[in-house]
């Protein structure tokens, strides 16, 4: 997760998302079916799409899923489905959904309509698999014959041939496959890959495969079977593993998705193992079989976020992640466990603000004395590297010392909740009584009565523009050019008691309140989020924005997220409600 916050911003959730022990994380699995939120507990694909959903084929329809919610969509609730008994799943790279039926029909999701392809859209009558072609469009195999969707046409595709770099090949293709009937007399297997078609008689193989081939990034195609996995370069046999030759157990399974490529593989004590292919690493998955997932598995797949997602034929959909949350308590040196403020300084050490103030490095924490700080509600790093604690302590050779002097800054102001260094040098420190200016040795206090909202602040940070923006007790204030200009609840602000504030790239406030929700503050309009339009909580008291589009965000229940696209989406009118 990027640090999209100054320096004086709080790390609310550093420790529990990057412990240091991630790398020994077990699985936890969690588990769906028609009880909880499915409409039928066979699911037969899985696919995350470029917006991050993740779709489910079933044989009662199409199914979206947010990581909390399902939406079902059907022949009786989405003009364009004309069967609910769902098998394939294809998402291609112009962000579109393909779905093919039991009977073969294909069904399309195009900027959020659907629409079915048949016969009398040129399809043949059989249908087998989806693929890719390298290049994000979509791959049929009919019966024996390869059709590609370009130019809004199915085309045939029997003779294609493509240049494939291995930029393309970076992408973990899910080949589209076809194995003749048993009726032939020579029974082969086809699929597309490195741009052209190819095909082997299946006699000639070491193992029958059952599962849709998979490239791997130099260009090898992988072929799984019950018994273990075939590796073929440049059109020939090259490896094969099975038990005990490189793979931990059987009943093979790859977990499409993205890369690395992996496959899930179960021992004879029933134990789940994912080995990757490259290293041919395994590591435990899960020391038994989840209750009423069995082998052979409908389907697997790897979204983005490493989580691996598991179809079963009759009872639902599973998920496979790693527990990325890691605690520290006492045995690990922190003797006290009500923590307020967590800093991460630039030479990677945590600090962390309690009745004391402890330092974790290299896995261990270390205590100071709390006779000088006492409980430690701020912490902050200048622009010269130099940390502040309560805005009047610095550490020098493993000792406190003063830094502000009391006179500047005396105790009658009450705690100090946040500091921040602004471009030209001068220190702006948060107290319960009003904004202190420190530079030079020379000090400024500001109150309600300059035109601050509110005394008592709890957050600073610059604006693009070098103004500064002061959540407080009280309502919300910037200062420019020796200006105040304030705002409250009768101004639109979702709630007085400002917690969080957080300016995106896009020059968007965001302000986090203690009981009021979210607000959003752009073009001098605010926008108000509660648990009425779908937020978790009404108590947002940090907001980290991440890599992956996501808004994470704290409360007295714990940590949510929510998607920043949504949150503008409902702010421009576009959504009625937000997932969280």
């Amino acid at each position: 997760m990027k640090k999209c916050f100054s320096p004086s911003r709080l790390l609310f959730c550093l420790l529990f998302l990057f412990g240091s022990q991630a790398t020994h994380a077990q699985y936890r699995f969690d588990h769906w079916t028609a009880d909880n939120g499915l409409p039928q507990n066979s699911v037969r694909g899985i696919v995350q799409t470029r917006d991050g959903y993740l779709w489910l084929a079933t044989f009662d329809g199409l199914v979206r899923f947010d990581g909390v919610r399902f939406t079902v969509f059907n022949k009786g609730n989405s003009p364009g489905i004309i069967s609910n008994r769902f098998v394939h799943l294809y998402a291609d790279a112009q962000g579109d959904l393909w779905a093919s039926t039991e009977k073969s029909d294909l069904t399309r999701l195009h900027r959020g309509s659907f629409i079915t392809y048949t016969t009398q859209n040129g399809l043949p009558e059989r249908l087998d698999s989806l693929g890719d072609d390298g290049y994000g469009n979509l791959l049929v195999f009919c019966g024996s014959h390869l059709f590609r969707w370009l130019d809004d046409n199915f085309q045939p595709a029997d003779d294609l041939r493509l240049p494939v770099s291995a930029e393309q090949r970076d992408q973990l293709l899910r080949l589209p496959l076809n194995l003749d009937p048993v009726s032939d007399p020579v029974r082969k297997l086809y699929c597309f890959a490195n741009g052209e078609l190819h095909s082997w008689v299946v006699s000639d193989l070491p193992l029958v495969p059952n599962t849709s081939p998979v490239q791997d990034h130099q260009g090898n195609i992988w072929f799984g079977s019950g018994e273990g996995l075939v590796r073929i370069e440049n059109g020939r046999v090259a490896r094969t593993y099975s038990k005990n030759r490189g793979l931990p157990g059987k009943y093979l399974r790859f977990v499409y998705g993205q890369a690395p490529l992996q496959v899930l593989t179960m021992r004879d004590d029933r134990s789940l193992w994912l080995t990757e292919v490259d290293s041919m690493q395994s590591h435990l998955v899960a020391p038994r079989l989840p209750e009423g997932l069995e082998f052979p598995l409908a389907v697997s797949y790897a979204d983005r976020e490493g989580n691996i997602w598991i179809g079963s034929v009759f009872n639902g959909l599973y998920r496979a992640r790693r527990q990325s949350i890691t605690t520290y308590a006492r045995q690990q040196g922190l003797t006290t466990t009500e923590i307020y403020p967590i800093l991460e300084d630039r030479a990677g050490t945590i600090w962390v603000g309690t009745a004391r103030v402890f330092r974790l490095k290299d896995g261990l924490f270390t205590g100071y004395p709390n006779d000088a700080t006492g409980t430690v509600y701020s912490i902050y790093q200048d622009r010269a590297g130099v940390l502040w604690f309560n805005g009047r302590w610095r550490i020098e050779n493993g000792r406190f010392v003063s830094g502000i002097s009391k006179d500047a800054l005396s105790g009658s102001l009450g705690s100090v909740c946040t500091m921040y260094q602004d471009r030209e040098g001068a220190y702006w420190i948060g107290t319960e009584a009003g904004v202190v200016r420190y530079q030079n040795g020379n000090a400024t206090r500001y109150t309600t009565k300059d035109g601050l909202a509110g005394d008592d602040t709890k957050v600073i940070i610059e604006d693009s523009a070098g103004g500064l923006w002061f959540g407080s007790y009280g309502g919300l204030t910037h200062f420019k050019d020796g200006r105040f200009t304030a705002w409250t609840e009768h101004d639109g602000l979702p709630g007085n008691m400002v917690r969080a504030l957080y300016q995106d790239n896009d020059g968007v406030l965001w302000i986090g309140t203690y009981d009021g929700g979210l607000g959003r503050f752009k073009g001098g309009r605010f926008t108000s989020y509660t648990m009425k339009d779908g937020l978790y909580h009404n108590g947002v008291f940090q907001i980290l924005e991440d890599s992956a589009g996501w808004c994470w965000m704290s409360c007295n229940r714990g940590i949510y997220r929510v998607r920043k696209q949504e949150l503008n989406d409902f702010a421009d009118g576009k959504i009625k409600a937000i997932t969280s």
